[in-house]
């Protein structure tokens, strides 16, 4: 399965991910000292942080860029205010495998204690697509968990 993935971050931060030769993580980020602007909601940074990952780099969420299944995210409406501000950069599942990149996915949002993790393409096809699509994605009777299920990350 190849699927379509975008990272959102500020315009401000373009000349910074220029110079740096691509997207960094937030520990690297960190580590180097590298300038930019944040528009990540801080509660859920905190709760990232404190999140392991399963597989090789077997760091925290912090240890990947995060990106987002679909165009319309969460994130995109904790900023609406600041919409002409964001950029996305968009690539493909299969192109960061076939670069030799580690990745890894969530069958929801990875900060729930029972997210399962995965690190091979083949098992995006556990993921909950119809919720992954929804422009509203509230809990429902038929769906409580539908929120979750669509804040997931690759």
């Amino acid at each position: 399965m190849n699927k379509v993935i975008c990272h959102m971050t500020s315009v401000n931060n373009l000349g910074n991910v220029i110079s740096q030769g691509g997207l960094l993580c937030k520990n690297e980020i960190s580590k180097n000292s590298v300038l930019y602007e944040d528009i990540a909601n801080h509660d859920v940074q905190d709760k990232r942080s404190q999140t392991m990952v399963p597989f090789p780099l077997r760091g925290n969420l912090h240890s990947y860029v995060p990106f987002y299944f679909w165009g319309q995210t969460p994130m995109l409406l904790v900023n609406q205010y600041r919409q002409n501000d964001n950029i996305f950069f968009v690539t493909h599942t299969e192109t960061v495998a076939n670069a030799g990149l580690l990745f890894a996915f969530t069958d929801r949002h990875a900060v729930v204690n029972y997210a399962q993790f995965y690190n091979e393409l083949h098992k995006l096809k556990n993921l909950d697509w119809h919720a992954i699509k929804l422009r509203y994605w509230a809990d429902t009777p038929e769906d409580p968990a539908r929120k979750e299920k669509n804040k997931l990350n690759f």
